[in-house]
Formats: structure tokens, C-alpha cells, sequence
């Protein structure tokens, strides 16, 4: 490993001495493929349009989204609590529904059989 370490400290320090750089750059330019440059800017123009095509979709997904808020925010709330009256507390309309939501085994046996 010595020798190898050695080279490598010597090709660290050495620099290369180029007689004329511009020609050794139109050299490799020229070995370069050419690039498909069709093919490329296609690419880039049905991505932008997919940039502004999903944009445009989700501002109207926004735009939906709030419109349905403020639609809901506008809607009177109504409870169906057609067995009190105006005056009934909010303890009673509680119970009434608690009362209502109830259902015994015989309703839902009722209801198993009565859809065969």
C-alpha cells in the first residue's frame, strides 16, 4: 500500500498544463451526442401544463369547499321537537331526543322480520 499511496500524493500535487484550452473544449463538445431537444421541450410544456391544470383544479376544490362552509354557516339550525312548546328548556329537547334514539329489542327484532 505504500507504493500506491506514494502515486496518489504525486498525482495530488501535479497539475496538468494545457496548450490551448479552447480547442480541447470544442473537442469534447463536438464528441458529445446531439440531444434531442424535440422530444425535451415536450416534456417541459405538458408538465407546465399539468402545473396549471392542477392549480386551476385545486383552487375550484378551495373555492367549493368554502362556499359549502358558508352556506352552512347561513343555515338556521331546526330541531325537530314538535311536542314542546316555546318554552321548553334545553334539558327537556336533550331527554326527548335521548328518549327517541332508544330502540328495545323488540323493534329490532320487528324490523329483522319485516325484511324477509
Amino acid at each position: 500500500m505504500d507504493k500506491t499511496d506514494e502515486i496518489l500524493e504525486r498525482l495530488k500535487n501535479w497539475q496538468p498544463v494545457i496548450d490551448n484550452p479552447e480547442e480541447l473544449t470544442e473537442r469534447i463538445m463536438a464528441s458529445l451526442p446531439e440531444r434531442e431537444t424535440r422530444g425535451r421541450q415536450w416534456k417541459l410544456v405538458a408538465g407546465r401544463a399539468l402545473q396549471y391544470v392542477s392549480s386551476i383544479a385545486a383552487a375550484l376544490l378551495i373555492g367549493l369547499f368554502l362556499y359549502q362552509q358558508h352556506d352552512k354557516e347561513n343555515e338556521v339550525p331546526h330541531y325537530n321537537t314538535p311536542r314542546f312548546a316555546a318554552g321548553s328548556t334545553l334539558k327537556n329537547v336533550y331527554a326527548h331526543q335521548q328518549q327517541s334514539n332508544f330502540i328495545t329489542y323488540n323493534q329490532i327484532r320487528k324490523m329483522l322480520y319485516e325484511k324477509k
